[in-house]
């Protein structure tokens, strides 16, 4: 190759040690040299080479930018084994393939390997064919939001897809976001990470039907799923004891909400409390005394067992019990340091009485003082 077309001085759309000459940008010896040795945009070249399947196909192999075919001629974007290249790198090529590859089955399966979402761009014939759609289901179930509004209706689709991904119930029928066996298995399989947390779109028991949000087990499989579930729970559920009590063994936070009935019940606010921290970092700091009723967060027991499992808890009791507490903090600080006084003036030698006063439950000393 003449090394005299490399010109040092001239455009600055490839890497900081090469500049490529736009006065051999029709030249296929020259522009397959710079493909194959440097980074390079598609667009600098002549569109007569963005023709020659050559030299697609070796951008495609050598390159790493994305939407390669906004630059290939439409002949090329016709041409099934440049494309199905080109998906491989960069699923988001299917955006500029032909309408014939559309519609072809490999190359749609290709891209939605990659993104489910991408079937978007495929023909309605491909989105609308049972045999396809449950192929691209085992592929990539989130595909499901955009196929045809007749396979949504499809139970075999249908489940097939949520019990890789609850949520996805949100693209069912409303016939089968009443239909129990898929809205169990739903909220079972529950939601994936990928979704934002505390966003309805997360919650498959935010798409099942009233009916079905009133079912005692559905709700029960879904209260061990996730904190927020019973928020999307019937009224009517939401003050049945055992509903209630079944969601704060698995998550404190759902005290939140239950019915104020329950929120005043002894039973359940002391298992909400005392249940182990194991789910979120939030509830580093969370106790589930700030959804307790008014009654309950001036009882004092319940407030030193929340105390005892959370210090931070003091926070959300009654301003009587909250004074009381501070008010004893500021005797027990007294009284140690007249302890640790007379210790230094050998006063006391006995170390055994320092010993008891730390060693002693917390919540003894507390409830001596008050």
């Amino acid at each position: 190759m003449n090394l005299n077309k490399i010109d040092d001085n001239n455009n600055d759309n490839l890497d900081s040690n090469f500049k490529f000459n736009l006065n051999y940008r029709d030249d296929k010896e020259y522009v397959l040299y710079v493909i194959k040795n440097y980074k390079i945009s598609l667009q600098y070249i002549s569109e007569r080479l963005r023709d020659d399947k050559e030299i697609i196909l070796e951008y495609i192999t050598k390159q790493n930018y994305n939407n390669i075919l906004y630059y290939v001629s439409n002949r090329l974007r016709d041409d099934k084994e440049v494309v199905l290249h080109s998906i491989i790198k960069d699923y988001w090529s299917l955006f500029y393939v032909s309408e014939r590859l559309r519609d072809d089955a490999q190359v749609v399966i290709e891209a939605v390997k990659q993104n489910g979402s991408i079937l978007r761009f495929a023909s309605k014939n491909l989105r609308d064919n049972r045999d396809f759609i449950l192929q691209v289901i085992k592929e990539n179930a989130n595909a499901l939001s955009y196929i045809s509004g007749r396979l949504r209706d499809d139970r075999e689709i249908v489940w097939n897809a949520i019990k890789k991904n609850g949520v996805l119930l949100r693209y069912a029928s409303s016939r089968l976001q009443d239909d129990r066996e898929i809205v169990l298995d739903a909220v079972k399989y529950g939601y994936r990470l990928e979704y934002i947390y505390n966003n309805n779109e997360v919650y498959p028991l935010y798409y099942a039907s009233n009916r079905l949000r009133d079912d005692e087990d559905i709700i029960k499989e879904a209260v061990k799923q996730d904190s927020m579930a019973l928020f999307y729970a019937s009224e009517r559920l939401r003050d049945n004891k055992e509903v209630v009590m079944k969601a704060v063994e698995y998550y404190s936070y759902s005290l939140k909400h239950a019915s104020m009935r329950l929120r005043d019940d002894d039973k359940i606010v002391l298992c909400a409390i005392k249940r182990k921290k194991n789910q979120f970092k939030f509830e580093e700091t969370f106790s589930a005394l700030l959804y307790a009723s008014s009654r309950i967060q001036d009882n004092r027991e319940i407030v030193l067992e929340a105390i005892k499992n959370n210090k931070l808890a003091l926070q959300y009791a009654s301003n009587r019990l909250q004074i009381l507490f501070k008010n004893y903090q500021r005797r027990r600080n007294y009284l140690l340091f007249l302890i640790y006084i007379s210790c230094l003036d050998g006063s006391i030698n006995n170390n055994n009485i320092l010993n008891s006063i730390f060693i002693n439950d917390i919540q003894q000393i507390i409830v001596s003082f008050l």
